[in-house]
């Protein structure tokens, strides 16, 4: 059973996202932010571009990046933390699911913590399915498994829905 309190220093997994304003710059300011409070271990992914996923055609296309660094904070600490982010960047506290954002920050993965609450599930259930967080995680952990899951990286990615991720150029 892991422990999911804070003081032991795990590795995180952030998906970052954003498809309102200049997408780019809304990751890039995200990123920057993320690395000036974890600076240990911290490691961020190109930006790509890709096609919005559940979303009309219309809503525009998203640059998605990931991150990774080491935190000394429990789940629900750093999940709080990245909405404040997201907050901060004009993302409104109550917003729908699947619908366009000025940034949206997902917790993929804390170390080897795997639970299970209202609020959040660790390692984020629909990750391993997603080609825009899969590639950019390539990029910062070649080597990293999400726990529980026997395939690589490059199995899940060969794996999930087809999907144009490309170079934000």
């Amino acid at each position: 059973m892991n422990n999911h309190r804070g003081g032991e220093i795990r590795r995180a997994i952030v998906a970052l996202g954003a498809n309102l304003g200049d997408p780019r710059q809304q990751l890039c300011s995200a990123m920057a932010a993320l690395r000036s409070r974890f600076e240990q271990g911290f490691s961020a992914s190109q930006v790509y571009r890709t096609a919005p996923v559940d979303m009309s055609a219309d809503a525009g296309e998203f640059a998605n990046a990931v991150v990774r660094f080491d935190t000394p904070l429990a789940p629900q600490d750093l999940m709080a933390l990245l909405q404040s982010l997201e907050e901060s960047s004009g993302r409104p506290k109550a917003h729908l699911r699947n619908t366009p954002r000025t940034l949206d920050l997902d917790l993929i993965a804390l170390g080897e913590v795997r639970m299970v609450t209202p609020e959040l599930t660790l390692p984020h259930p629909r990750a391993i399915d997603r080609r825009f967080v899969l590639i950019p995680l390539m990029e910062v952990a070649p080597d990293y498994r999400f726990p529980g899951e026997t395939l690589d990286l490059e199995a899940l990615t060969e794996r999930a829905p087809e999907l144009d991720v490309r170079l934000w150029d």
